[in-house]
């Protein structure tokens, strides 16, 4: 929570303007400093899973290409199973992989959201 004091006068603590100017003065209730980012992490105010996902969508993308190269390099002679084998490996592995990853955020963009609302809405 921030107290902002709005006033009109020629020195408050340290933010100087003329009389006639609005003067904005926040007062910090809650700290900002260096440790906010690890206090945040260990309250479970910051959340870690969107990171996750993401990490986990690169490399399920990354092994199904390794996958797919390994399994077209000892295919040999080619043919439909080598287009087949090719699209499931390089486009519909990495897509599907995609849209559970997708599927994952939503819910952390929901509560991202609604903590954004109460934020704004005044009790």
């Amino acid at each position: 929570m921030v107290l902002q004091l709005k006033c009109c006068s020629v020195n408050l603590l340290g933010c100087q303007e003329k009389i006639a100017d609005r003067c904005d003065l926040k007062i910090g209730l809650t700290y900002y400093s260096e440790n906010r980012i690890m206090n945040d992490f260990l309250s479970f105010r910051a959340m870690i899973s969107p990171t996750l996902v993401k990490i986990a969508f690169w490399i399920g993308t990354i092994i199904s290409f390794i996958a797919g190269a390994i399994a077209l390099s000892q295919m040999g002679d080619g043919g439909t199973g080598s287009v087949v084998l090719f699209l499931s490996f390089f486009v519909a592995y990495p897509l599907g992989i995609r849209v559970w990853c997708e599927l994952t955020l939503i819910v952390f963009q929901i509560h991202s959201t609604l903590v954004d609302i109460r934020k704004n809405t005044a009790p």
